[in-house]
C-alpha cells in the first residue's frame, strides 16, 4: 500500500526548490538524499530527493528530477507517497479498499505517547462523541488537507461531516476506550 508522507505546495527560490506539507513524523529518512517517493501522477511518476531542509517553518525538498522553478510550479498539489506492506484499512480518495485484510491480524504500525499525531487505520471505527457525552457518529476516514487534517464524522442518520482535526475542536483521542472527544462549533452537527 501507499502511505502519503508530504503534499507538495508552492515552489521556493529558482533552483526547483518546493515546500512540502509534512503527512510523516520522520521527515529525515523519508526525505533523505537518494530517496524514491512516489507521485500521484503519470509524469513523474517518481521523484528522487536531491536534498531536505528547513528554511524557517517550511520544509523544502529539492528533487534530481526538477532542475529549474519552471518545473517545480507544475507539482503544486502532488501527493508523494512511500510503499509499505501494511494493508490499507481504510483506502485514499480514488483508492479501492482491501475488504480482504483482517485488520486485527494487521502489522500496523503503532503511535507512541511521545507521537503528536495518529495513523489513519487507529482512529476509523472510533465513536466520535461531543463533551455533553452525547454520540455525534463515527469516525469513517481521515483527510490529509494542506492547511489541516479533517476526520470525516459519519452519523447514525449516514450523513458524512467533515471535522478540522485540530486541539481546539478535537481535544481528546481515546484509542483505549475507542473514544474521540469532539468541541464542534455550532452548526457542524445538525442535531447537537
Amino acid at each position: 500500500m501507499k502511505l502519503t508522507v508530504g503534499i507538495i505546495g508552492r515552489a521556493s527560490g529558482v533552483r526547483g526548490e518546493v515546500r512540502v506539507a509534512l503527512r510523516t513524523d520522520d521527515p529525515r529518512s523519508r526525505f533523505a538524499p537518494g530517496t524514491v517517493l512516489l507521485t500521484n501522477r503519470n509524469s513523474p511518476a517518481a521523484l528522487t530527493v536531491d536534498q531536505a531542509r528547513m528554511s524557517g517553518k517550511h520544509f523544502v525538498v529539492s528533487f534530481q528530477e526538477i532542475p529549474d522553478r519552471n518545473d517545480a510550479e507544475t507539482l503544486s498539489g502532488t501527493k508523494l507517497y512511500i510503499e509499505t506492506d501494511a494493508p490499507p484499512l481504510c483506502a485514499d480518495a480514488g483508492d479501492t479498499p482491501d475488504t480482504t485484510a483482517d485488520p486485527e491480524a494487521a502489522d500496523y504500525p503503532e503511535t507512541t505517547e511521545n507521537d503528536d499525531g495518529f495513523y489513519r487505520h487507529e482512529l476509523v471505527g472510533l465513536r466520535a462523541m461531543n463533551l455533553a457525552g452525547e454520540t455525534l457518529g463515527t469516525i469513517s476516514d481521515l483527510l490529509l488537507a494542506p492547511a489541516q487534517d479533517l476526520l470525516e464524522v459519519t452519523t447514525a442518520q449516514g450523513e458524512k461531516i467533515l471535522v478540522p482535526f485540530v486541539y481546539e475542536i478535537v481535544p481528546d483521542v481515546d484509542l483505549d476506550n475507542g473514544l474521540v472527544t469532539m468541541d464542534p462549533p455550532g452548526g457542524l452537527f445538525p442535531s447537537h
